[in-house]
């Protein structure tokens, strides 16, 4: 009975799923959690580490401005049209000189921080805290000063305003509000940032409600980093390389201090036993001498032999380890190795290879980044222009008066001959090749029939050389 009930195990279980070999694994924690359940467990622990490393960190503060770098310069360029299809270029003006006003000197900020500047930080704060809250304030709003006349300003802040701890199932999660579908209907919100400012008892406590603000998320833009669905709050894009970048730093500092050790260079003096030491021998009674560059070792007694300590610092093996290191990290985070590093090497087609498979997840952040903030945002500012007479919006939608294209950071080839040549390659590619089918029986022809041709896959039925299949029984 037991070698059966051995013998099914073995035929029913993934190996990482058959107990008996549960220990090559290590033990597995949080099993069968919701991805609600994995943040409530971790709390602002891997934000505060991600915000650590930040701060001291020089590969994470890499990772996070490589990745920061490749989204929060793209601009909207207006792209409202006429029926016919062709360019409005009177609307276009209007909005692209509204939007230059209100994203030159700070105008967009609540803080007045340049709009590139503040770009730049709200995106940091959404890969690194993995949440980001911006809350827009139109109209009059007491203690907001608009700086234009059209009365729009951005207030953004961080995931520390909304708190984790604030949970009530199963509809209150990590302080957000969600219907039964874990959209967010609202958000709890401290009226200043929960730190020593408000109160000491409330750092790393659980404050009350009364102590917040519920605010409607029709008035509230999340940016979060999800890793599952559902996820209500997000995660630090760091999350899966904290450990090792932490370890990576300790090991660099460790081999820091060995170096600088082995740079104060030491000597030895040594004899044979059969040799007596006397004090009295030296000048000063003492053994201990100071070395000078370019100095002769004359001090040395009968017998006496000087040897050096050799500590073999700095390693060798330091550089290909922590190059390892590093390209785990940066393939964990979705960040270009030689970006990161600054290490240019390789061949042409190595560091091809390299661009061409980080831009997906490029182009993955930057798609969120305009349709959860930029795009947003343009559609106020238009919205609030054509409510203050600033631009004309009769007879279009809002819809046909927002369309924008978004440019901004291009990833560049790095030799542009070369990728224009590949992009015509593969629009080639894209064209499929069939061949002709007898029209008396439907069969594939012969290729080497007198007559047989190829075509292209095509609707209707053009031929290759402009003309058309003739009906049976028609002339011409």
């Amino acid at each position: 009975m037991q070698a059966a009930r051995s013998l099914d195990l073995d035929q029913r279980l993934y190996d990482i799923a058959d107990p008996r070999k549960a220990h090559r694994y290590g033990q597995l924690r949080g099993k069968g959690y919701s991805p609600d359940d994995v943040i409530n467990q971790a709390g602002a622990t891997p934000r505060d580490w991600a915000r650590h490393q930040d701060e001291n960190n020089d590969l994470a503060i890499s990772i996070l401005d490589t990745l920061v770098d490749q989204f929060y310069v793209l601009e909207p360029t207006p792209n409202v049209t006429l029926p016919n299809g062709s360019p409005d270029e009177t609307r276009n003006a209007q909005i692209a000189e509204l939007w230059e006003e209100m994203t030159s000197s700070g105008t967009l900020a609540a803080d007045h921080t340049p709009w590139s500047e503040y770009k730049r930080q709200i995106g940091r704060a959404w890969l690194r805290d993995g949440d980001v809250f911006v809350m827009p304030l139109r109209g009059r709003v007491e203690g907001v000063e608009h700086k234009t006349e059209v009365p729009y300003t951005l207030h953004a802040f961080e995931a520390d305003y909304c708190p984790l701890w604030l949970s009530e199932p199963p509809n209150l999660v990590a302080g957000v509000r969600v219907n039964r579908f874990n959209r967010p209907s609202s958000y709890f919100m401290y009226t200043r940032h929960p730190g020593p400012g408000i109160a000491s008892s409330l750092r790393g406590a659980r404050a009350t409600v009364d102590e917040l603000v519920e605010v409607s998320a029709g008035n509230v833009w999340q940016l979060k980093f999800a890793r599952r669905l559902g996820q209500v709050r997000g995660i630090t894009v760091l999350h899966g390389v904290q450990g090792r970048l932490a370890d990576l730093h300790d090991y660099e500092e460790s081999e820091r201090i060995a170096a600088k050790i082995a740079a104060s260079f030491s000597v030895i003096l040594t004899r044979p036993a059969t040799f007596g030491f006397n004090p009295s021998a030296t000048p000063s009674g003492s053994r201990s001498l100071d070395l000078e560059p370019g100095m002769i070792m004359d001090f040395a007694g009968p017998g006496e032999d000087v040897k050096t300590v050799d500590t073999n610092r700095p390693s060798s093996e330091v550089t290909p380890f922590r190059a390892a290191m590093m390209r785990a990290a940066t393939a964990g985070t979705g960040a270009s190795y030689s970006t990161v590093t600054r290490s240019y090497e390789g061949s042409y087609s190595s560091q091809r290879q390299e661009m061409q498979e980080a831009k997906p997840g490029y182009d993955r952040l930057r798609n969120y980044w305009i349709a959860a903030f930029l795009e947003r945002c343009y559609r106020d500012v238009i919205a609030m222009g054509v409510l203050m007479g600033r631009i004309d919006g009769r007879g279009l939608t809002m819809a046909e008066l927002t369309k924008a294209t978004y440019d901004g950071a291009i990833t560049p080839w790095i030799d542009p001959d070369k990728g224009n040549e590949g992009e015509r390659d593969r629009g080639r590619e894209r064209v499929q090749v069939a061949p002709v089918r007898d029209p008396r029986d439907g069969r594939q022809a012969d290729p080497g029939r007198r007559g047989a041709r190829r075509r292209y896959v095509r609707k209707g039925n053009a031929r290759p050389d402009g003309g058309t299949r003739r009906r049976p029984g028609s002339t011409g």
